[in-house]
């Protein structure tokens, strides 16, 4: 009985990892404006704001449409 306890820990322990690998929110995911590596950049279609990574694209720097 005791052998089957880890066994059942490890099962449960993967399960909840692949629960949180498919549940992935880019959303709110922390990011660095002036990164140098695709690690601290947001995904495609989301922009860095205020260290959080949002949906949507950055304004025009000059402030024009």
């Amino acid at each position: 009985m005791r052998s089957v306890l880890p066994f059942v820990a490890a099962v449960l322990l993967a399960l909840s990892a692949c629960n949180a690998i498919v549940s992935f929110n880019p959303e709110d995911q922390p990011c660095n404006p002036q990164a140098s590596t695709e690690e601290e950049k947001c995904l495609d279609g989301y922009v860095c704001q205020n260290g959080k990574c949002k949906k949507g694209t950055l304004p025009p720097p000059d402030g024009g449409p």
